[in-house]
C-alpha cells in the first residue's frame, strides 16, 4: 500500500508550548513594543470596552503632557525655592533674606593691604546703593544695600578681614577695641605671617561657610606695583651680566610670559587662602578684577598716559586672570573686571559697573553643596530693622547680658528646614547651647507690634538631644570595659617622645625624693608624724636621672624641637625602610614587652571580636547599631517637616485665594465646597500641626535668645567688631562618639625647608595633637591614620601621616556629624611645652599627664596637612597595629633552619611557638623547638629555603584614639581639665 500514511487521531501527543518570550518582565515590555496596557474600568471590561487605538494614543498623550507639565512646575519651585511657596500663603514674617556675598583679596600679601583692597570694593558697593539708604546703615559695620535698578533684591555684604577673621586676632589679643581697624597694624607682629595667615585662613573659611556667593579679587594695582619691581631687578641683572644673555626687551608682560610671574597675581596667602576654601567647599565663585584708573590713586604711575598702552595693559590682565579663574574654579567660572576710581576708561566702565551689579543681585547663588545638601537651618547676626528688638541698637545683631547671662542674636533664618526651637544650637567660637526663647519679628507689616514670641521647654520628650555629651558609663552592665587596661603605651614601644605615656609623675603623695619603692611603704608610716614635704615623685626621678636626660634639659625650647623634629624624621625613614619591624633588646623579655599582641593566621579572613577589652573611654562614648540607617532616618524626618511646611503654605494659599473670592460675590458655592473639604483635611492638618510644633519657617527674621552662655567665655572668644553664624543641631549631634574621616594628605615629605622656621614638613605622628575643622564645628584630637581596606573588617595602623596624594583614614573622638560633611585637619607646631599642663585641678596626675596646653607663640600658626570628609560613626571599626619580628637564618637544610637574633631565652620561644612565621621571600613555617639558652630555634618551612632570607613573626594589637584633655578656665576663674572641648 504506497499510497497510505498515517493520519493523527484524537490520542495524539501536544506538547507543551514553550512560554520563555513571557517569563520575564524585560521580556514582556519587548513584547508590547512600547505600548502601554490600557487600564481596566471598575466594573469590569471586555474586548468591546477597552479603549480603541485613537483614544488610547490620546490618553498616552495626555499624560505625557501631563507629566512634562508636572515636571516643568517642579523645576520651577525648585528655582524660585521654598520661601516664595511660602511668602505666597501670605506670611507676614517671612521675607526672603539678603543675598550675603563674601569678599576675599587673594592679591594682598599682608594684613593691611588685604584691608584696604576689600575695603575698596566694599565703599564701591556702598556708594553706588540706592539714593534714598536706610538710615539706620550709617553706623552697621555690614549693612544691607539695595539698587535702584534691582530694588527687589538686597544684599549684603561681608569682607574678609573685617567678619569673622576679627574673632580669631580676638582670641590671639591683637585687637584692641578702642583703638579703630587703621591701628591694628600696630598691635600685630606682621613678621610673623603664620598667626596672620592663620586667622585670615580661618575668617575666610567661616565666610565661605555661610555665603551665598564669594568674590575673590586681583588688585591690579597690586599686580602693577609687582610687575614695576620685577622689571627693575631685571634691568639691574642686565647690567651685571656683560654677555648680554637676558636683555629687558626679552620680558614682555602679556599672557603667554605672564605665567613667568604668576606669584604677581596670588599672593601666598591667597594661595592658602583659596587651597583651604577649595577643600572645604565654596558656593558660587565670581573672580573680579579690580583697577584703580587714576592716575593720582597708583601706587607706581604707568610708563605711558597714552589710552592705547592702558588699554592693552587691561586686556592682558583680563586674559590672565580669567585663565587663573578657568584654572581654579572650573571651565564654566564666572570672572569680570571692574574699574573702582575714575578712569580715562570711564566711559567704558560703566557697563562693566552695571554688569557686576545686576550680575550680584540677579545672578544664581548658591550656597556650598555640603550646605545645601543637609536639612539644617542657619542665620548670620543681622540688626534688627525693627524698635522693639534688643539688638536694634546694636551694629552687629547680638547683644549679651552678663547679668542673666543669655545671649540675643538676630538674623533671617536661612536654609530650606523650619528652626526647631527644641534644637539646641551651635554658635562657632563659643560652644552648644539651649534656646529659651525665639521672637519672631513681623518685617512685611512694620507698623504691626505684634510679634510671635515661642518660649523653650526643657521637657526631655520634645527636647531633640540634650547638653551633655558623654554617656553615664554603668559598671554593672559590661563587663569589657576593664579598669586599668587603658591604652597607655606608645605607638612606638619603648618611645620616650609618645606624648601620654607614663613620664614618672603619675604616683601618689609621698615625701619629697622617695622612689616608687619607697613610697610603697608608707602605709607603715605612723600617719601622725612631723610633716615633710611632699611630691608626686619629681624629685626622685631628677634625681636619678641618667647624664643623656640631664643634657636634654639644658637645651632651650627651639633646640629640644630641633632634636624631637630629627627625631621623627629619623623614625619615618626607618619605618619606610623596614616597615612594622621592631628590635628585641638582649634584656627584655618579648612575653612581657608584647603581651597584648597577639598573632593571626590571616589578616583578612580571621576573626576578631570588636567589643573584646574595650578600653575605659569607650563606655563614655555613644555606639550606633548602624549608623548610615540612622542617618537616613533623621533626614527622612527632616524631609516630612520641610513637606509639611510646605502644604501648610500651600493651604493658606488656597484659604487666602478663597477669601478673595468670596468678597468678590462667590461665597454662597465657596463656603459649600468649605463645608465638603474641612473633614477630609482634617487629620492631615493635625499631623502637619504637630510636626510644625515650636518651627520656625525659613526667611523669618528672629531674635534666638540662647541660656547659660558663660560670661569669661565670651569675653575670651568673641569680638564686638564682628558678626556671629550659628546652626541648628540635629538629633544626636551633640552626642560623643568614635568619627572616621576619609582623609587624603596635602603634606609634601620630599621639599627641603629650615625645619626651625617651618613645621610644615614635619614627621607628623598617629596620636599626634590635631586640630579639626569638620563643618560647623572645630576641636582638638589625637587621631589614629589607618588604611581604609574595603573587603576586611580590620584596617591596618599608618605610624605616620603619608606624603601628599596618599589615601588614608583618621579615627578621632568627637561629636556626630552627617554626611556630607568636609574635614580640614591641621597640624599644631610641635613643643616640649605642649606635653604638660600648667596648673591643673583636681586630678593631677592624670592631667598633668595629658593635658593639652598650646604654646602661645604656636597655638595660632597651624597648617593644613589633610583633607576630606565624613566616613561615619563606628566604635566597632577595627584598627589594627602590626609588628614584625625578625630573625636571620644560621643553618640551612632544605626546609628547615636554625633562626637566631629574634628571642634572647628559650621563655619566649616556647611562648611564641604556636604563631606562624613567614619570610621576605614569601614562604611559610612555624617553629618546632629551642636550642639552647640564648633564644635559638629550630624552624620548618613549607618550600627550601635561602641562607640570605629573613624570618619574620607578624604581631597585632588592636589600637584605640585618644581624648586630647584640655585645661580651661571655668566662669570663677578655676582651671578645670575636659577630654573635649568643641569650638
Amino acid at each position: 500500500m504506497p499510497d497510505h500514511h498515517h493520519r493523527s487521531g484524537s490520542l495524539r501527543q501536544v506538547n507543551k508550548k514553550n512560554k520563555r518570550g513571557r517569563a520575564s518582565k524585560r521580556s514582556v515590555k519587548r513584547f508590547m513594543g512600547g505600548k502601554v496596557q490600557s487600564v481596566t474600568t471598575p466594573g469590569g471590561a471586555n474586548n468591546k470596552n477597552k479603549q480603541a487605538g485613537t483614544s488610547s494614543k490620546q490618553k498616552r498623550m495626555l499624560m505625557a503632557q501631563q507629566k512634562r507639565q508636572n515636571h516643568k512646575t517642579k523645576l520651577l519651585n525648585e528655582r524660585r525655592g521654598i520661601l516664595s511657596t511660602i511668602m505666597g500663603a501670605g506670611s507676614k514674617s517671612v521675607t526672603i533674606p539678603p543675598k550675603l556675598i563674601g569678599v576675599i583679596s587673594l592679591s594682598a600679601s599682608h594684613y593691611k593691604q588685604a584691608e584696604k583692597d576689600e575695603s575698596s570694593l566694599f565703599s564701591f558697593f556702598k556708594n553706588n546703593q540706592s539714593a534714598d539708604p536706610d538710615k539706620s546703615n550709617k553706623d552697621i559695620l555690614s549693612p544691607v544695600l539695595k539698587f535702584d535698578a534691582h530694588p527687589k533684591q538686597k544684599i549684603q555684604v561681608l569682607t574678609n578681614c573685617h567678619s569673622f577673621a576679627k574673632h580669631y586676632h580676638h582670641q590671639m589679643g591683637v585687637e584692641n577695641e578702642n583703638n579703630a581697624s587703621d591701628d591694628l597694624e600696630d598691635d600685630m607682629d606682621l613678621g610673623n605671617e603664620n598667626e596672620d595667615h592663620h586667622a585670615e585662613v580661618m575668617g575666610a573659611l567661616d565666610l565661605c561657610r555661610v555665603c551665598d556667593l564669594v568674590i575673590f579679587t586681583i588688585n591690579g594695582d597690586f599686580v602693577q606695583e609687582e610687575r614695576k619691581l620685577l622689571k627693575q631687578q631685571l634691568k639691574e641683572q642686565q647690567l651685571d651680566k656683560s654677555d648680554g644673555v637676558m636683555t629687558i626687551s626679552t620680558f614682555k608682560t602679556n599672557a603667554t610670559t605672564a605665567d613667568l610671574c604668576g606669584d604677581l597675581f596670588i599672593s601666598q596667602r591667597g594661595e592658602d587662602i583659596l587651597h583651604a576654601c577649595k577643600n572645604q567647599g565654596l558656593p558660587t565663585v565670581l573672580t573680579l578684577l579690580t583697577q584703580s584708573g587714576d592716575q593720582k590713586d597708583s601706587m607706581i604711575p604707568l610708563e605711558s598716559r597714552d589710552l592705547a598702552k592702558l588699554q592693552k595693559t587691561r586686556n592682558e590682565m583680563k586674559r590672565f586672570g580669567q585663565r587663573l579663574a578657568t584654572t581654579e574654579f572650573g571651565q564654566h567660572a564666572k570672572f569680570m573686571d571692574c574699574v573702582l576710581t575714575d578712569s580715562p576708561l570711564k566711559s567704558s566702565n560703566d557697563s562693566t559697573t552695571e554688569a557686576l551689579v545686576r550680575y550680584l543681585c540677579t545672578g544664581t547663588a548658591i550656597p556650598s553643596k555640603w550646605i545645601d545638601t543637609v536639612p539644617r537651618p542657619y542665620m548670620i547676626s543681622t540688626p534688627s530693622p525693627t524698635s522693639n528688638s534688643v539688638t536694634s541698637d546694636n551694629n552687629n545683631g547680638y547683644v549679651y547680658d552678663p547679668n542673666t547671662k543669655e545671649l540675643h542674636i538676630s538674623g533671617h533664618i536661612r536654609g530650606n528646614t523650619p528652626f526647631s526651637i527644641y534644637n539646641l544650637i551651635h554658635v562657632p567660637h563659643l560652644g552648644t547651647f539651649q534656646i529659651s526663647k525665639i521672637r519672631e519679628h513681623q518685617i512685611r507689616s512694620p507698623n504691626s507690634s505684634e510679634d510671635t514670641i515661642l518660649k523653650g521647654d526643657n521637657d526631655p520628650l520634645k527636647m531633640s538631644d540634650t547638653l551633655e555629651m558623654f554617656a553615664t558609663p554603668d559598671a554593672l552592665e559590661g563587663e569589657q570595659n576593664l579598669v586599668g587596661f587603658d591604652e597607655e603605651d606608645d605607638i612606638y614601644d619603648g618611645d620616650d617622645d609618645a606624648i601620654g605615656g607614663d613620664d614618672g609623675m603619675n604616683g601618689k603623695d609621698r615625701p619629697a625624693g622617695w622612689s616608687d619603692y619607697q613610697s610603697a611603704w608608707l602605709d607603715a608610716i605612723d600617719p601622725d608624724a612631723e610633716d615633710v614635704p611632699q611630691d608626686n615623685g619629681e624629685l626622685a626621678k631628677a634625681l636619678n636621672k641618667k647624664s643623656s636626660d640631664n643634657d636634654d634639659a639644658m637645651l632651650d625650647d627651639e633646640e629640644e624641637d630641633y632634636a624631637i623634629t630629627e627625631q621623627r624624621r629619623s623614625q619615618r625613614k626607618d619605618d619606610l625602610e623596614f616597615p612594622d619591624e621592631v628590635e628585641l633588646r638582649q634584656d627584655q623579655i618579648a612575653s612581657e614587652r608584647f603581651a597584648r599582641y597577639r598573632s593571626l593566621k590571616s589578616f583578612r579572613k580571621s576573626y576578631w571580636d570588636p567589643k573584646e577589652n574595650l578600653p575605659d573611654a569607650y563606655a563614655k562614648v555613644y555606639h550606633f547599631s548602624n549608623f548610615r540607617f540612622t542617618q537616613k532616618d533623621i533626614y527622612g524626618e527632616q524631609q516630612d517637616v520641610i513637606q509639611a511646611m510646605v502644604d501648610y503654605a500651600q493651604e493658606q494659599k488656597e484659604k487666602n485665594d478663597k477669601k478673595n473670592k468670596n468678597k468678590s460675590g462667590d461665597g454662597d458655592v465657596m463656603m459649600e465646597e468649605d463645608n465638603d473639604t474641612k473633614n477630609d483635611g482634617m487629620d492631615t492638618a493635625e499631623e502637619e500641626d504637630d510636626l510644625l510644633e515650636g518651627c520656625v519657617l525659613p526667611g523669618s527674621f528672629i531674635t534666638i535668645t540662647l541660656s547659660n552662655v558663660p560670661s569669661h567665655l565670651y569675653n575670651k572668644r568673641v569680638s564686638k567688631k564682628a558678626p556671629l553664624s550659628l546652626c541648628s543641631l540635629l538629633p544626636h549631634e551633640n552626642k560623643v562618639t568614635v568619627l572616621h574621616f576619609g582623609m587624603t594628605s596635602k603634606i609634601d615629605y620630599a621639599t627641603p625647608k629650615d625645619v626651625k622656621a617651618s613645621n610644615s614638613d614635619l614627621a607628623i605622628k598617629t596620636k599626634d595633637l590635631m586640630y579639626f575643622r569638620c563643618g560647623w564645628r572645630s576641636w582638638y584630637a589625637r587621631p589614629v591614620f589607618s588604611q581604609h581596606n574595603l573587603n576586611s573588617d580590620k584596617h591596618k595602623l599608618e605610624r605616620f601621616l603619608p606624603p601628599n596624594g596618599a589615601h588614608l583614614a583618621a579615627s578621632v573622638y568627637g561629636p556626630v556629624s552627617y554626611t556630607p560633611c568636609p574635614v580640614l585637619m591641621f597640624n599644631t607646631p610641635f613643643s616640649s611645652k605642649t606635653k604638660r599642663a600648667a596648673g591643673a585641678t583636681s586630678d593631677a596626675s592624670e592631667a598633668t599627664k595629658t593635658t593639652v596646653v598650646p604654646s602661645s607663640e604656636g597655638e595660632f600658626s597651624k597648617t593644613l596637612v589633610a583633607v576630606g570628609s565624613v566616613l561615619g560613626a563606628d566604635a566597632d571599626r577595627i584598627v589594627i597595629k602590626r609588628i614584625i619580628m625578625t630573625g636571620f637564618p644560621t643553618r640551612v637544610h632544605k626546609r628547615h633552619a636554625t633562626v637566631k637574633y629574634m628571642f634572647y631565652n628559650p621563655e619566649d620561644v616556647k611562648w611564641f611557638k604556636p604563631a606562624g612565621l613567614t619570610t621576605k621571600h614569601g614562604l611559610q613555617g612555624h617553629i618546632i623547638e629551642s636550642v639552647g639558652d640564648h633564644g635559638t630555634m629550630k624552624c620548618l618551612f613549607n618550600q627550601p629555603i635561602k641562607q640570605h632570607d629573613t624570618v619574620c613573626l607578624p604581631l597585632y594589637k588592636r589600637i584605640y584614639p585618644k581624648f586630647a584633655p584640655q585645661a580651661v578656665e571655668d566662669e570663677f576663674g578655676n582651671v578645670v581639665t575636659k577630654d573635649l572641648v568643641i569650638y
